[in-house]
């Protein structure tokens, strides 16, 4: 302190003293405009001049015309309006409501996309411009519990990802609450047609290659160049025209919505029914089958159409099996308990699915098979879904594979 001693005994005065703030305050690169309550004095000065301006003002008349203590919410619908010109350049929805749920501020991007005009939708509730259900809109959500959203994916008419955030006042009190929300519709839109451009020309080929066995018979035939064998029409023609139904019916069960057939079965009944059924197989391919039932699981009941579940096991056994590498291969399905589930998990030590195949594998007419449709997961993951339940897959390249299948058990046991 004592270099500074010198300098200290120079401000032996107030005015000194004030005359040394009025410097600091004209070095300051801020614009000021700043009243002081006890004197009643306003003191303003503009960032890019230095000189200071102090004049005594009637606090009360400035209050009444908001040039004094204006509250933050009028400053904030200020602020609005000088942020409306930028917002509007944003290609993303960004809208501010207050404390009612009211719209203060949209952006002409939201405007666009949601074939509104700025005049219908500001003072207007939020719905009004979503047209949802107000317990779906995540803008009054956050305002009623004041929980943030950060980076969800909205799946209602508007597809995207949304952001929201509080502004408060002083008192802590909600200002505003803004979403942010980045519009999606359109690649939604994109998305679905080179799915149904995709799924139309694997339906083609598919049923194309029996349906041209047939014609190419009948054509012969026809031509007088083959002659009529009816053991052909049992053993190549038919089976052919079976294979085209097969495969559309398929189809129609991967997207099929409506509620299947179900009775209560026992799992330790459903696991030794498809023991039964597949061990001549397994035996002819030389795999070894094992089924394993938990001791907690004897005696538990699942609700279920069986032929339709058995015929999911069948699909997983055969996957199994096509995924043959040197070594022999062993297949086990084991059933235990997780709560109020069963868990179903098919495991073998094949060759494993590469990672960049894995997300694929349950979409329809995904195959890395060469003669493979790609309905048969995708159809088992319905079948699933369509029990209440969820089918995943896990995998480790040159190692195995494991299916999990999840299904609710039923509140009635067998003694």
């Amino acid at each position: 302190m004592s270099k500074y001693k010198g300098n200290f005994s120079k401000l032996e005065s107030i005015q000194e003293e004030l005359e040394l703030y009025k410097r600091l305050v004209t070095e300051l690169p801020v614009d000021i405009d700043y009243i002081d309550e006890k004197t009643n004095i306003r003191i303003s000065k503009n960032k890019n001049d230095r000189s200071i301006v102090m004049e005594e003002v009637n606090v009360k008349d400035a209050e009444k015309s908001d040039l004094v203590y204006p509250s933050i919410g009028y400053k904030f619908e200020q602020l609005e309006t000088f942020l409306q010109p930028l917002l509007d350049v944003v290609p993303h929805h960004i809208v501010f409501i207050d404390k009612d749920g009211i719209i203060t501020l949209c952006n002409a991007q939201t405007l666009i996309d949601l074939n509104e005009t700025k005049e219908n939708v500001i003072g207007k509730n939020i719905s009004h411009l979503l047209k949802i259900d107000e317990k779906d809109i995540k803008l009054l959500e956050t305002l009623n519990t004041g929980k943030e959203f950060y980076n969800v994916e909205i799946l209602d008419s508007n597809y995207g990802i949304i952001n929201t955030r509080i502004i408060y006042d002083d008192n802590g009190n909600v200002l505003r609450v803004v979403g942010f929300f980045h519009f999606l519709n359109h690649l939604k839109e994109a998305e679905k047609m080179n799915m149904i451009g995709q799924i139309s020309a694997s339906i083609a080929h598919e049923v194309r290659n029996p349906l041209t066995t047939v014609r190419g018979y009948l054509q012969l035939v026809g031509q007088g160049e083959l002659e009529v064998d009816p053991n052909l029409f049992r053993t190549l023609l038919i089976p052919e025209l079976d294979r085209a139904n097969k495969i559309i019916n398929d189809f129609l069960m991967v997207s099929k919505s409506s509620p299947i057939t179900k009775e209560p079965k026992l799992v330790s009944d459903l696991a030794a029914h498809f023991k039964r059924l597949l061990d001549s197989e397994a035996l002819l391919k030389k795999v070894e089958l094992v089924v394993n039932v938990s001791e907690d699981v004897k005696g538990t009941l699942i609700l279920v159409n069986q032929s339709e579940l058995i015929q999911v096991f069948v699909n997983l056994f055969n996957n199994a099996v096509e995924s043959k590498g040197n070594n022999d291969l062993e297949v086990s399905l084991v059933c235990t308990k997780n709560k109020n589930h069963i868990i179903f998990q098919f495991k073998d030590n094949g060759i494993g699915i590469e990672d960049q195949q894995l997300k694929y594998i349950f979409d329809p007419f995904f195959s890395t098979k060469d003669t493979g449709t790609g309905l048969g997961l995708s159809l088992s993951k319905k079948i699933i879904e369509l029990h209440g339940g969820t089918l995943s897959v896990s995998s480790t390249p040159h190692k195995g594979t494991v299916f999990t299948i999840k299904i609710p058990t039923y509140n009635i046991r067998k003694s």
